[in-house]
């Protein structure tokens, strides 16, 4: 048998046992070469972790703090690479000699297994040499690599590590709790440790403009707070030598602070200014500790809930478009609108503003703006609402189909007109056909041909529509929309009075600088209720006042040139100018208290009125003042019914009370006569028995009630 082929020893062949007990021995001789290389940067640790518990880094400056790190970590940099150099990987006949020492053998028979014979090899040398080789073989028993055994060899100087491991172990004993702070400051320049004095710190929250209220100031006993979204956080630092980072961890993924940083305002001050978005733990540090740290919980700033109301649109015979709304933010509605969008016309939007009072939390109410003149007017059209809120969020209603008011127009050349005014607006024929399609109503018989001013007008209007060259289509189609209502409107009342146009035009002017006064005065907001908007609005108001006295007198001297002249209505007089200065002065202090819902609503009433006015004639003022008549005769018939009624009541009141006068008289006489009766000592026992019941008010029996006779009086004078 050869050498290596016994498979009797323990732990397998020879070669297997020897390969894996080589393997450990070198691992172990690897071990106790580099382990030194570490003691220079543990050495270097302890002894900064030492001058960290003494705090003398710490009232370094941070740039010589820095140096000094630097510097000791070149220096172990050093140390290690001189050490370095002295390794080199362990050699086959170390290995083995590690073996044959872990092992316990003698001899070095590891190396016999490398050897050959030295004498000319024959059969006999052969044999021998195998039988050695066998004998060897057999003696090496259990093959060990051995531990590693840590020394230091000609590295005297390293037997400063224990005691500085000694002293790291009793400095980490003295400062206690504090030590980690101090050697991690140690370590970090531009980091304080517990000990060092905390900065002086200022924070607060400042309500946003949605929802005014006091400041929430933050400090270490008000570590909580619940302010709404978009409120202003501002902190500043006295006494950080480093600049300070402000960090939020929010509860959900959206981030919980805005854009921020930190501003020097001198030596050792800082200022940073932050919005805060959502609900999360604010914390403060500065110079690697957490300076501050608040708990903030931030109340959502929601979308305006708004919705359509019940029967949008305008109903049957009615001139305004009803836009029913419901609507609610819980910081308020700063500003409403509702935009009508065309079919056929999706990029034709009219936006029409709906006033509010103030800026109300929740409002349920009904807009009724006239849209009656608009070429809209009369079309199913796509309409939603939109709103916005103090708190700058905007939300838009579902869409629905509504139709817009119209006024009812009875002659038909009127509606002729207006049929050709809504497509030439509508887009639906080119401006060149609507011309043509004018001078052709001009051309026909009709009231046209007797009235030279309104065909005049008409004619004017075909001009600006056919002529492409110098006009542009939107100015063309802007003109003739505008005119050709109010040429309806004529033909329509048939007017033939230039004075009663004028007048006409002159209340609707009236009617529409006072509408511009109060949306100019909405938008402005706080500053439209100064003195300066209000005295607009009222020289605008005085200017529609006047505007419809003289709309009056056109009525009246048109009647007067037909014949038919306007009977004295006393309601239009003095009565009727004191129930306009009323109105127009609610109107001023709606529109000054910021209650333009009202303020519009009050317009809409004169506008109404003034409508009423402007649209009359002569025959419809005799109508109105004999109408205003029977209520004045049916109000005087109340008035005198009233006063029956109060007369009446007198009558009976008096008569109650002289009825309660008379029973309180019956009731002390009564008194009087039981008390006579007592102090004249009467015996009942000697009265009879019809006077007894006599004295108790009952009516004896068997016969009619007795006059009582009155006794004679029994005091005699002493």
């Amino acid at each position: 048998m050869t050498a290596g082929q016994d498979s009797t020893q323990p732990g397998g062949s020879l070669p297997r046992r020897l390969a894996r007990a080589r393997q450990q021995a070198r691992r172990a001789l690897w071990v106790e070469q580099l382990w030194p290389l570490m003691l220079p940067a543990v050495d270097a640790t302890m002894g900064v972790a030492l001058l960290g518990l003494a705090r003398l880094p710490q009232h370094m400056p941070d740039s010589l703090h820095a140096a000094l790190l630097t510097g000791t970590g070149a220096g172990t940099l050093y140390a290690t690479w001189r050490q370095w150099r002295g390794i080199h990987p362990p050699t086959a006949s170390e290995t083995d000699r590690r073996v044959e020492q872990a092992s316990g053998l003698t001899g070095q028979p590891l190396r016999t297994l490398h050897d050959r014979p030295a004498n000319a090899i024959t059969p006999e040398t052969t044999y021998l040499w195998q039988v050695h080789l066998h004998r060897t073989t057999a003696a090496l028993g259990r093959l060990r690599g051995g531990w590693p055994r840590p020394r230091l060899r000609g590295a005297t100087w390293w037997a400063a590590t224990p005691v500085l491991a000694l002293l790291l172990a009793g400095g980490m004993i003295w400062s206690g709790d504090h030590a980690a702070s101090r050697v991690t400051a140690a370590f970090l320049p531009g980091t304080d440790d517990a000990d060092t004095p905390a900065p002086q710190i200022n924070a607060w929250i400042t309500m946003p403009d949605y929802a005014p209220g006091a400041p929430v100031f933050l400090d270490a006993t008000h570590t909580s707070a619940t302010v709404p979204a978009g409120a202003q956080l501002t902190i500043t630092l006295n006494g950080l030598n480093g600049r300070p980072a402000l960090r939020m961890h929010a509860s959900g993924p959206s981030p919980a602070i805005g854009p921020h940083d930190f501003h020097a305002l001198g030596n050792a001050s800082w200022n940073a200014q932050a919005t805060l978005l959502a609900s999360g733990t604010l914390r403060l540090r500065g110079r690697g500790r957490t300076l501050g740290q608040w708990n903030l919980t931030v109340t959502p700033n929601p979308a305006p809930d708004i919705a359509w109301g019940k029967d949008p649109g305008s109903r049957e015979g009615e001139w305004r478009t009803r836009l029913p709304y419901h609507v609610a933010q819980p910081y308020g509605i700063a500003a409403m609108h509702a935009e009508l969008v065309m079919p056929d016309g999706p990029q034709d939007v009219l936006t029409v503003p709906i006033p509010l009072n103030g800026h109300p939390h929740v409002a349920d109410d009904v807009a009724t703006p006239d849209l009656s003149q608009n070429p809209w007017a009369g079309e199913d059209v796509t309409a939603r609402l939109v709103a916005t809120s103090t708190s700058g969020m905007t939300a838009t209603s579902a869409s629905i189909r509504l139709r817009m008011g119209a006024r009812p127009f009875s002659n038909p050349l009127a509606k002729a007109i207006l049929d050709i005014r809504k497509r030439v607006a509508l887009h639906r024929e080119n401006r060149a056909q609507a011309a043509r399609e004018l001078l052709a109503l001009g051309q026909a018989d009709t009231m046209l041909t007797h009235h030279v001013g309104l065909l005049l007008a008409l004619t004017s209007v075909a001009a600006v529509l056919g002529d492409a060259d110098d006009v542009t289509d939107d100015y063309a189609i802007t003109q003739a929309t505008g005119r050709l209502w109010f040429l309806a409107l004529d033909i329509e009342h048939n007017r033939r009075d230039i004075s009663n146009e004028q007048a006409d035009f002159g209340v609707q002017a009236a009617q529409d600088a006072v509408r511009e006064q109060l949306e100019h005065m909405r938008d402005m907001g706080p500053r439209g209720q100064g003195p300066e908007q209000q005295a607009e609005l009222q020289h605008r108001m005085q200017a529609l006042k006047d505007a419809i006295s003289r709309k009056m007198q056109a009525l009246a001297q048109q009647a007067m040139r037909e014949h038919s002249a306007i009977p004295a209505m006393p309601e239009m007089t003095s009565r009727g100018e004191q129930n306009m200065a009323r109105m127009m002065q609610q109107l001023q202090d709606d529109a000054a208290n910021g209650r333009n819902a009202d303020a519009m609503q009050k317009l809409q009433q004169m506008e109404d009125m003034a409508n009423g006015i402007r649209n009359a004639t002569p025959q419809d003022m005799m109508q109105l003042a004999q109408q205003m008549q029977a209520r004045q005769q049916a109000k005087e018939l109340r008035h005198a019914l009233r006063d029956l009624i109060s007369r009446q009541s007198q009558l009976l009141d008096h008569a109650q009370s002289r009825m309660d006068q008379t029973q309180r008289q019956q009731d002390r006489d009564a008194a009087s006569r039981q008390t006579d009766m007592d102090e004249e000592g009467g015996d009942l026992s000697s009265m009879s028995t019809a006077d007894l019941l006599r004295q108790l008010g009952i009516t004896p029996s068997g016969g009619a009630p007795q006059p009582q006779q009155q006794a004679a009086p029994r005091h005699r004078k002493a």
